[in-house]
């Protein structure tokens, strides 16, 4: 991570949801704030203005290893997340001093806390517990979470005594994780550089959706054959809102491990669909250098997302560039009670102006692969383009709607229509504003009126498309159409 990436964080606009962190960074001089030649790595984490973080405990100075490994356990144990903290959540402030005063080494007076300090974080209000696995009491469930074989699992939203919270109706999204994996450090710098070895739990079976009604819900899948085949715990982590609050809670006492006694004979791949902003973009078209890539894939079986098996992974590949190759796991979002279907939805930046291809690999839990390419043209945003202008249906009697393509997506944008006579003669006037997403304008249509509410004639008449965007940068394009009663 560098300078310019920070830079370029936009989580704190409020089209994609607000999202800002609490960061805890323990390498040195992450945010030396005060040295006034320089801003620091961490300043910027706090002062960008579109993204970044709520705040940060982090080093202004040399820090060493082995004392940062124990004031992080500090923190994170004075931060919670348990029902006591749930109840009661500690400011920031409070974390810090209690973390330090934990831990009273020399090394310690070289993290700062940047930030409010009155601040709390987000804690869940009430608990999500697992109750049912395949109709079992969880309680009860001795079986195992084989590969390919079906699950069903059901639980509920309680508060800290263990009630169901009737009333609350929502959602729910629930990630199913695999046993934890060991890892190690590369040890970068010979004779150094020691390669220390760490765990993770981090390759997700399953990502999914579900609606909470009266506090409790249910969701199905089938495990991925890319499991590590071990036996060992995995875990299931829940988060769940409704309009006015929202719930969290973990299960990791479920064992998984070998595969199902008999299976479905599944040899087909997943079906992929690809857009490009919107679901109205069609093969061909235009955007502008910063396009979202919107894949949405169906599977009998569902979707493999755990990234554990070499190469099978859900991934993008531009240009036909292979070592450029883009994978997008953690983007996977299942549909709404569904473990069949779901989305990719992954921004692209920096894209040069020009044609460009993109190809979509994705298995399923099968391990079969599908492919899928689409292909496009990015527009410079020095100015606003307008490709595939047409209006449909052509001919028409008593209503037709204006299409076009466009490289303005993401941003607000004026439209003029003006339809004319062939004798330059004009009849009436369009007008429409499109903000937000999409690369496709499709919101102003036509009855074959005049200014005055009189039919027009049968004929051939032009029509000239204006478009305007935020910068008062113009551009236009003609095209007929043809009147027929």
């Amino acid at each position: 991570m560098g300078i310019d990436d920070i830079n370029k964080w936009t989580n704190g606009l409020k089209s994609n949801g607000v999202k800002l962190p609490l960061f805890l960074t323990a390498t040195c001089e992450f945010s030396r704030f005060d040295d006034p030649y320089r801003v620091s790595a961490g300043e910027l984490v706090l002062l960008n203005p579109i993204g970044g973080g709520i705040g940060l405990f982090t080093t202004v100075r040399l820090v060493y290893s082995g004392q940062n490994e124990i004031l992080n356990r500090k923190f994170y144990e004075q931060i919670g997340f348990d029902s006591i903290a749930q109840q009661n959540p500690p400011r920031l402030g409070d974390v810090a001093r209690r973390a330090k005063n934990a831990y009273a080494d020399l090394n310690t007076r070289n993290f700062t806390l940047l930030g409010n300090p009155f601040l709390q974080l987000a804690y869940g209000k009430y608990q999500v517990n697992t109750s049912q696995i395949n109709e079992v009491p969880i309680q009860d469930f001795q079986d195992t979470l084989k590969a390919l074989k079906k699950f069903e699992i059901k639980g509920q939203v309680t508060n800290l005594q263990g009630q169901i919270i009737s009333g609350f109706n929502g959602t729910i999204y629930p990630i199913v994780f695999d046993k934890f994996a060991n890892y190690s450090t590369m040890g970068n710098t010979p004779n150094t550089s020691t390669p220390m070895p760490f765990t993770m739990q981090n390759n997700v079976l399953y990502r999914g959706k579900s609606t909470v009604s009266n506090g409790k819900f249910s969701f199905s899948f089938v495990v991925p054959k890319d499991i590590a085949y071990e036996y060992g715990f995995g875990k299931i982590s829940y988060y769940a809102h409704d309009a006015t609050t929202d719930a969290k809670g973990f299960t990791n006492t479920i064992l998984i491990g070998g595969t199902a006694d008999s299976t479905d004979l599944d040899t087909k791949g997943p079906e992929i669909t690809l857009f490009l902003n919107d679901d109205k973009f069609v093969n061909g078209g235009i955007t502008n250098e910063n396009p979202r890539l919107i894949a949405r894939l169906f599977d009998e079986n569902g979707i493999n997302t755990t990234g554990r098996g070499i190469g099978r992974d859900l991934i993008y590949v531009l240009n036909n560039n292979q070592t450029q190759a883009v994978v997008v796991n953690d983007f996977y979002q299942a549909t709404l009670n569904s473990y069949q279907s779901g989305e990719i939805n992954v921004p692209i930046t920096g894209l040069p102006a020009g044609k460009h291809q993109l190809k979509f690999r994705a298995y399923d839990v099968f391990n079969n692969v599908s492919e899928s390419t689409i292909d496009f043209e990015v527009k410079s945003l020095a100015k606003p383009s307008i490709e595939r202008l047409i209006n449909y249906p052509n001919p028409f009697n008593n209503l037709t709607t204006f299409h076009f393509d466009h490289n303005l997506n993401g941003q607000s944008m004026q439209v003029m229509i003006q339809i004319f006579t062939v004798n330059g003669k004009l009849v009436k006037s369009l007008f429409a504003e499109q903000n937000g997403e999409g690369a496709h304008f499709d919101q102003l249509s036509w009855d074959g009126k005049d200014e005055y509410g009189d039919k027009l004639a049968n004929g051939v008449y032009i029509y000239k498309c204006k478009v305007k965007s935020a910068g008062n940068k113009t551009t236009e394009k003609t095209e007929k159409l043809v009147i027929l009663n």
